[in-house]
Formats: structure tokens, sequence, C-alpha cells
């Protein structure tokens, strides 16, 4: 009897346990698909939410273009095109190809500032990735986000990769403003001291503005004790390694004012291109407002943007809207072009190397 006893209840132990265990099985695999369900219908909302973005962009960009458009003749800009000097248009092209390359050695120059070291070769891939995420998809946001997610972090880990795109955005808005600044101090020409280069000046200062505040601002974030505080005092040590770099930091602005002063010369040359008379220093003043405004993100790359800035500043010179129309277009044009080797380096190099 007592056998028969203690045989029930190993028995009935045993079914406990068994049902435990099935019971835990039930939950995990609810657990796991739950967490896919979730994961699932965060991808979905990301998804939509970036095509909404994209549709809105794309009907703004769509805008402009037709808002420019509409009162030129179409037949008299493809005489306008037709009749340009080739040997312009490749000229632009080597400086729209010297621009991205120039980004490169820029933004190396801070990542080896705050201690990352990423081959150069790298630094130029990514670099082209940024290109082609800017123009093609979400504006420049988009370009710097590539940057931050795709460079290797190394071993000071992705924030201080993050923190090298942040700066190096910083240091492209002083270049824009140190491009033109010896233009507006000597007063240089009749756009010189007119008001969107004066606005423009204002505008691009205010990124360091910002970083001069940083350090105190971040300081009330510590002493508060607020939850992002650790990684706000980051910010601040790859700041404050940065500035105590001060050969790189001091580099990579003469660096960001050479870009600039590329982009200028990709517009004269579109301009040289169809005999406008424009000269140089004209451009240096002008294409400040024109890449201030187009990196706006309001539209796909600028477009519609770049193109009404073009023709409303360059109608005081005397050119036809045909003609500041067609600048924009083909600086837009070569851009997109020449930034095509992102998408083959982004596609094979990232995309296709992550498939199982």
């Amino acid at each position: 009897m007592s056998d028969n006893l203690t045989q029930d209840m190993s028995d009935n132990l045993t079914q406990t346990v068994s049902s435990a265990r099935v019971d835990l099985a039930g939950t995990e695999a609810a657990a796991v698909a739950s967490a896919r369900y979730l994961s699932t219908a965060r991808a979905r909302k990301l998804l939509s939410h970036w095509l909404v973005q994209l549709l809105v962009k794309l009907a703004i960009s769509s805008g402009l273009i037709w808002l420019v458009c509409r009162n030129i003749d179409p037949t008299g800009l493809t005489q306008r095109f037709e009749g340009q000097s080739p040997e312009w248009v490749f000229a632009a092209a080597l400086a729209t190809l010297a621009q991205i390359l120039i980004a490169a050695v820029r933004w190396q120059v801070i990542l080896r500032a705050l201690g990352i070291q990423i081959p150069s070769r790298t630094v130029v891939s990514v670099t082209f990735v940024g290109s082609f995420f800017n123009t093609f998809l979400l504006g420049n946001g988009s370009g710097d986000l590539a940057r931050a997610v795709l460079a290797p972090p190394n071993s000071r880990g992705r924030s201080a990769v993050v923190h090298s795109v942040l700066f190096d955005r910083a240091v492209t808005f002083a270049g824009v403003g140190l491009a033109i600044l010896p233009v507006t101090t000597l007063n240089i020409g009749p756009l010189a001291r007119n008001l969107p280069v004066l606005i423009s000046i204002g505008v691009v200062s205010l990124p360091f503005i910002g970083l001069l505040w940083l350090e105190p601002v971040v300081a009330l974030l510590v002493r508060w004790r607020q939850p992002f505080a650790g990684l706000a005092q980051d910010l601040v040590d790859s700041w404050q390694r940065l500035r105590r770099s001060w050969r790189h930091f001091l580099l990579s602005l003469a660096f960001a004012a050479l870009s600039e002063v590329a982009i200028s010369v990709v517009a004269y040359c579109l301009a040289r291109a169809q005999n406008l008379d424009v000269s140089f220093v004209d451009f240096l003043a002008l294409m400040p407002p024109v890449v201030l405004l187009g990196a706006l993100p309001i539209s796909i790359g600028g477009w519609g943007v770049r193109e009404n800035v073009l023709v409303l500043t360059l109608a005081p010179l005397g050119i036809a809207a045909g003609s500041a129309l067609l600048v924009g277009v083909q600086i837009g044009l070569l851009g997109a072009v020449l930034s095509l080797p992102g998408a083959a380096i982004w596609l094979f190099g990232h995309v296709l190397r992550q498939k199982p």
C-alpha cells in the first residue's frame, strides 16, 4: 500500500512538473510572439511615418519647381541647355566631386581629433553614402544619420562617431560664414552686404553659440540629475577634446570654408557655361543663402528651394529666370549623379553583406 501511495505521489509530481514546463514554454512562446509583433508594428509605424515625410517633401519640391517654371519658356530653356560650353560643365562636375572629397577630409580631421581611427578609404565611402542619402532620400538629416550609423565605431564607441557628425555639421555651418566673411568685411561686389548674406552670417553662427553654452547647460542637467545628463556629458567631453586638439579644429574649419568655396565654383562654372555675366565673388555672396535654405528639411535634396532662391538672387544682376533655373537644376543633377557611387557602396557594402 505504501509503495502504491509513493508511486501515485511520484506520478502526480511528474505530471505537475511536465505541466509547468508546458506552461513555461507556452509563456516563452507568447512572449517571443508578442515581441515580434511589437517589433513589426513599430517597424510599420516608422515606415509609414517615413513614407508620409517623403510624400510631403516630394509635394513641396514639385510645387516649388512648378512655381519657378510656370513663366519660363521650355523651348528657350532647351536652347540654353544645348548651347552650353561642355568644358565649363565638365569643370563644374570636377568641382562637385572635389566638394564631396573635401567633406570627407573635413570629417576625417574631426574624427582624428576625437581619437577615432577610421581608414581614409572608409571615411570617403561613408561620405559618398551620406551624399547619396542627402540627395535622394530625406535631405541633409538623413545623410548625417547614415554617416553616424554606418561608420565603424572603433574603440571609442558609437556615441563618439555621432558626436563627430554633429561637430562636422557645426563646422560646415561655420565654413559658410568664413567663406563669405572677407567678401562682406571688405564690401567686395554689389551683393556683399545685402540682407540675405547678412542673415546667412547670423544663422551659421548659431551652432557655435550653442556649443559655447553647452557646458553650463549640461552642468545644470547633471546637477538636476536629468535622465539624459550622462549622454549630454559625453557630448561635452568630446567637445572639450576637439577644442584641445586645436590644430585639427582649425584645419576642419579651413576645409569647411574650402568646401563652401567649391560650391561657389560649381555655380560659377555653370554660369560661365551659359556666358552669364556674374563674377565668382558674386557667387561667393550668393551661394550661402542657397545652401542654407536648400538644407532645410522641407524638400527632396533641396529641389525646388535651390532653384527658386537662385532665380530670386540672380534677378538683381540682370540674369533671366530661365538661365538661373538652369544653373540650379544642373547643380542638383551634378550632385545627384556624382553621389550615385554612394548607392553602390551602401548596397553592396552594407545591405547585401548583412543578408544571411
